[in-house]
């Protein structure tokens, strides 16, 4: 399974990730979504931890505004896995492919909900 990080590595700027940490081309990744920055984070919400998961043409999507290197509006990450996957599956492969990402996290990854299903 091909898996990627998007989002600040160890400084501000957001970049496309290997397991390994190797730079993915942010247009030839394999990746169904044109447009990855920001757009895939829930859009009604800015605080961080907030997990909206997107299903695209058997991969996953887990985005996320996160503050935890850069601290302006609009920072973000995203997870992406080839396989679909849902929240506990694709934090579990987030703790066990990126533990120096996601242990840097002082906040809980929860899964967004769309509104109807928040009451």
């Amino acid at each position: 399974m091909r898996i990627y990080y998007f989002g600040c590595w160890e400084y501000a700027g957001h970049y496309l990730k290997d397991h390994t940490g190797k730079d993915v081309s942010m247009y030839d990744n394999g990746l169904p979504w044109e447009q990855i920055d920001g757009v895939l984070c829930p859009d009604d919400t800015r605080k961080q931890g907030i997990v909206k998961i997107h299903h695209e043409k058997g991969w996953t999507a887990a985005a996320f505004w996160d503050y935890s290197i850069d601290s302006r509006p609009g920072s973000n990450s995203v997870l992406f896995a080839e396989d679909l996957l849902d929240i506990t599956d694709i934090i579990g492969e987030f703790k066990e492919t990126f533990p120096k990402i996601y242990n840097r996290f002082d906040f809980e990854l929860v899964e967004w909900l769309i509104p109807e299903e928040r009451k």
